[in-house]
């Protein structure tokens, strides 16, 4: 607003002394133009030709012989004639008055670059005004429900009930609910995952060994390790194919050793069986054994099927595991 108000004052005092020196200058060019007039205008010839000339905006017919020069050299002095202009009304302007009239625009100029300025300036605070009245309403949403002398009243009371209230609370749930209070220990302490190696409390009675067989491929890892499963009297061989434990049933079969077969697909319980070969997800851990043997060991980081040699690993009950 204040901006405002100082380019209206900025306007009007220019118009005002645009005004004035217009008309300051238009009486300056008359008396210029009376004093400063051709010797020929005294005849009423030269006073005919001269208006014509004005009227056509060319020189004068007597001025091209007598036309003064300057002091620099030489050069021709034009007067007022030549630099004149034609006005909207008709009139011709004199050089003084086109210079005022140029003034006069370049202040409009000036006056409407300050406008715009202003009026940009103005769109800006508004923007800033509806986002800092839309961030009060935000904030009114997020207000607290409660001072701060009230919190800590309700804070207060709250720690008084806690102090009273919930040991008496605990002990009549202890007094009326012990049973089902038990129950959930024990559920609790069943299902706790923290703890792998507590989870077959048999096979942590086994004292087993386990042998690791390490080499590159067909280094005959799984040679020795087949070699020390038949000569144990009970066996098992457990591997990540269904083709895998069914090549191990035959192998065995096909020398004397009567083998069992469990896989996914088909089951086969042989009658006095001592051995058996199976997928790693179908290893029984309710049989005891001497020997087992735990084929790709190196399986039991995959993510989908790596609980399958975890479980096997901890929980098969036996003496001795080669992996």
């Amino acid at each position: 607003q204040e901006a405002e108000e100082r380019i209206r004052r900025e306007e009007v005092g220019e118009e005002e002394e645009g005004a004035n020196g217009q008309a300051k200058l238009r009486k300056e060019a008359g008396t210029n133009t009376d004093v400063t007039s051709s010797p020929m205008a005294s005849s009423p010839m030269a006073a005919v030709q001269d208006g014509i000339s004005r009227l056509l905006g060319i020189q004068s017919l007597s001025d091209e012989p007598n036309s003064p020069t300057d002091d620099t050299g030489g050069k021709r002095v034009e007067d007022e004639q030549t630099s004149s202009a034609v006005g909207a009304d008709g009139n011709i302007l004199s050089s003084a008055e086109i210079r005022l009239n140029r003034r006069l625009r370049k202040q409009r100029r000036r006056a409407q670059k300050h406008a715009n300025t202003v009026r940009q300036a103005r769109t800006a605070v508004e923007g800033a005004q509806r986002q800092i009245d839309k961030l009060k309403k935000e904030r009114e949403k997020f207000k607290p429900v409660l001072t701060d002398e009230e919190y800590t009243l309700a804070a207060s009371v709250g720690g008084d009930v806690m102090r009273h209230f919930c040991p008496a609370f605990a002990r009549h749930l202890l007094d009326r609910h012990a049973q089902m209070i038990e129950r959930y220990r024990v559920l609790d302490a069943q299902t706790d995952l923290t703890k792998p190696h507590e989870w077959y409390p048999y096979a942590r009675l086994s004292r087993r060994k386990i042998i690791y067989h390490g080499g590159p491929t067909n280094s005959g890892k799984t040679y020795e390790a087949l070699q020390r499963l038949k000569e144990a009297e009970k066996g098992l061989y457990v591997g990540p194919l269904r083709l895998l434990a069914a090549e191990i049933y035959e192998r065995l079969t096909s020398e004397g050793v009567y083998c069992n077969l469990f896989t996914g697909q088909e089951k086969k319980e042989i009658p006095f069986a001592t051995h058996s070969a199976a997928t790693v997800e179908l290893a029984p851990l309710d049989r005891d054994f001497d020997v087992v043997v735990i084929d790709e060991i190196q399986m039991i980081a995959d993510s989908f099927r790596g609980w399958a040699w975890t479980r096997a690993l901890l929980g098969l009950r036996c003496k001795e595991i080669h992996v």
